[in-house]
């Protein structure tokens, strides 16, 4: 049958397609099956001597149970070919596809400036990658190329005193083949020439419009350390390490302290005073009993969660009275925080709404500023 109607071509070119696609599956299958996969499509010698083709050689005169034999062989090749790729597959899952290659010792201290007393913290260890597949560092926002070590490195120019730290963003391929990212501070301490130290005694900003004290410190004596200030339009005064700074420019100042002929600057930021909160009695608006709001005979405005003594005073506000015993609503504008003389306040009652606007206020700068309106309902 394989010879006469013509099955046998059919037969091996099924045979030598399917062998085809089974080692073109994956790149990984074709190196690992390419010579070896157990499907034997060679032509066997022939009983006659003859060069025959595929078929003739292996069926030609072939008995029945003969031929049944090396057709149970073929299937049994493809079986065991199947069998053999679907192992290798297996056992690809999870198996490791980065190899690290190379080695770098690393060892880095949790700060290069410390006083008596400090803690130091070393962290040592040996870092390793592939050459192929090498780490993307990100420094401070900049994009880093690494070294012939597999190291990137990026230079500052420090500046100022105290703690500082920089921003560092390392992604990387896991032995798995994932990516994944490492972002940390590298934290560092800038020192200053002979100990020289200022700092704000509030905080590190300079405020308009009040004394805004700042401790020096200097160890070569105060006969030979000076201060001055520039930029915020601000001054300075005071003596002995202890100063007063008043500023008068949003925007940016500057402290120098020259001590033993070495000048270290020191930089500030100078703003504005924030705004302040309006209030009647104990309120700063929605709900309030009718008889606390209408005994009250001043408006203010506080400062709040603010560490410096400061005052606002209101100069200005349009108040405006609708709801209960007000069929029609009601206006009347302020220029000072008295409220005492407005008659409405004594005709507020339950249900009344009371609302404050265009409330102006002036501060320790003396600029006068327009701040949130807040609105009241009398219960």
């Amino acid at each position: 049958m394989f010879i006469v109607n013509g099955r046998g071509p059919e037969l091996l070119k099924d045979l030598t397609n399917l062998k085809a696609k089974l080692v073109g599956l994956d790149p990984a299958i074709t190196k690992e099956f390419a010579n070896k996969l157990p499907i034997d499509l060679t032509i066997p010698p022939s009983t006659t001597g003859s060069e025959n083709s595929w078929e003739y050689n292996y069926f030609h005169m072939t008995p029945t149970i003969a031929a049944v034999t090396i057709l149970s062989k073929f299937e049994n090749d493809v079986k065991n070919a199947e069998n053999q790729i679907v192992t290798f597959c297996h056992n690809q899952v999870g198996a490791v596809k980065i190899v690290y290659n190379d080695f770098q010792a690393i060892a880095a201290a949790n700060s290069t400036y410390l006083m008596p007393g400090q803690e130091l913290v070393v962290t040592a260890g040996v870092g390793a990658f592939n050459k192929d597949a090498k780490p993307t560092v990100i420094i401070d926002g900049a994009n880093i190329a690494l070294n012939e070590k597999g190291i990137a490195e990026k230079k500052f120019q420090v500046a100022g005193g105290g703690n500082k730290k920089v921003h560092v963003v390392i992604s990387y391929l896991k032995p798995d083949g994932t990516t994944d990212k490492l972002e940390k501070d590298i934290e560092y301490t800038v020192g200053t020439p002979g100990g020289v130290a200022a700092s704000a005694d509030k905080m590190n900003v300079f405020y308009i419009g009040v004394d805004n004290p700042v401790t020096v410190g200097s160890p070569t004596g105060w006969d030979k350390t000076s201060v001055n200030i520039s930029g915020g339009g601000a001054t300075i005064s005071g003596s002995n390490g202890k100063f007063v700074v008043k500023a008068t420019t949003i925007g940016n100042a500057t402290l120098n302290v020259t001590a033993d002929g070495k000048t270290t600057p020191f930089a500030f930021r100078v703003k504005r005073i924030p705004d302040p909160v309006f209030k009647v009695g104990p309120s700063s608006g929605g709900g309030i009993q009718a008889a606390v709001f209408k005994a009250q005979q001043f408006c203010r405005a506080d400062l709040e969660n603010f560490d410096f003594e400061a005052r606002y005073q209101v100069v200005g506000a349009t108040i405006y009275f609708t709801g209960a015993n007000f069929p029609v609503p009601q206006s009347v504008t302020i220029t000072s925080n008295n409220l005492g003389g407005i008659a409405q306040m004594s005709k507020c009652g339950p249900g009344t709404s009371v609302i404050f606007d265009q409330v102006q206020v002036v501060g320790p700068d003396g600029s006068r500023r327009t701040i949130q309106a807040p609105g009241f309902l009398l219960k």
